[in-house]
């Protein structure tokens, strides 16, 4: 049978577990950080100057804010409306920025840019999620974009070409 640990051995034992507990996470943070900056990177030079399509309304009827949630937590995904009492949410707005939205009656919705030092190394995982299934709607809407447009520009020219004009 092994003797128990004497209250110093523990309390040695207890700083080396919360030492390395401390370290591993804020290694982990600054890999989630790098990976979710790198993420929002590549999907601004993904869209080049377009705005990400598919993305809803998150204010709901207090003003306007087409963008995805970035929460891991809610029932509705990247579709869910902001929290009408002035909780911050992480949100990706139609230009591929990651930033920190809120609801307030008063001044209804508020936006700044998410800053590094709130991305936890938790938040990499649900941000990668969200940002799949943005990527996912936002392809499927742009291709039928582009073919609503192309049918148009074929009835343009057809319209043209009946008319006696030529496109050059």
């Amino acid at each position: 049978m092994t003797k128990p640990l004497s209250i110093e051995e523990l309390l040695k034992l207890a700083r080396s577990a919360s030492a390395r507990v401390m370290m591993e996470r804020d290694g982990a943070r600054e890999k989630a950080v790098k990976a979710v900056r790198e993420l929002e990177g590549k999907v601004q030079d993904a869209i080049s100057g377009d705005v990400l399509r598919g993305l809803s309304n998150v204010a709901g009827d207090m003003g306007v804010l087409h963008a995805a949630r970035l929460s891991g937590k809610m029932p509705f995904g990247i579709d869910a409306f902001l929290s009408r009492d002035g909780r911050e949410s992480p949100c990706l707005s139609k230009e591929g920025v990651l930033i920190v939205a809120s609801l307030h009656p008063e001044d209804g919705v508020l936006t700044r840019l998410l800053h590094d030092d709130e991305v936890l190394a938790e938040h990499a995982e649900p941000i990668a999620r969200a940002v799949q299934e943005v990527l996912e709607r936002h392809i499927a809407r742009t291709e039928r974009r582009a073919t609503s447009y192309a049918r148009a520009s074929a009835l343009a020219a057809k319209l043209s070409s009946a008319m006696g004009f030529a496109f050059r």
